[in-house]
């Protein structure tokens, strides 16, 4: 099932083309805007360094000391594919994982999605059911 403001851009895309009729979405659903933050919750003294990109952007290294978080906002794609990936480094864990997937993460995170990286994983936020959960273990 496409989200909304994939529906409304095919929506406008087919009446305008095939019709030369042009149609407006609602102001609020076309694209949202998702912002992502990734918090780095491993402790004190621990640095925690976060490469981040999509296929379009690339968010560069970040350096998180415990309790900093790296944020950057976005609109979706057209067609709902949007994806980040981020290579974690701590201490002697390298990981690169899927950070974000429009495909998943809609149904749990619209407009703010939230990560914490631990000792034991990354935990998200679902936003909609209020509560975190553990995507991934080290």
């Amino acid at each position: 099932m496409l989200n909304p403001s994939v529906t409304c851009a095919i929506l406008v895309t087919l009446t305008t083309y095939m019709f030369m009729v042009p149609v407006q979405c609602e102001e609020n659903t076309f694209p949202q805007v998702t912002t992502v933050s990734v918090k780095n919750d491993l402790g004190n003294g621990i640095i925690l360094f976060l490469h981040c990109k999509s296929r379009d952007n690339d968010l560069g290294v970040h350096s998180l000391a415990y309790g900093q978080s790296q944020t950057w906002s976005f609109r979706l794609n057209v067609i709902g594919s949007t994806l980040f990936f981020c290579r974690v480094t701590w201490n002697n864990v390298d990981r690169s994982l899927e950070i974000y997937n429009a495909n998943t993460d809609d149904a749990q995170c619209l407009s703010q999605c939230y990560r914490s990286v631990t000792l034991d994983g990354i935990f998200y936020y679902w936003q909609f059911k209020d509560y975190w959960y553990q995507k991934y273990k080290w």
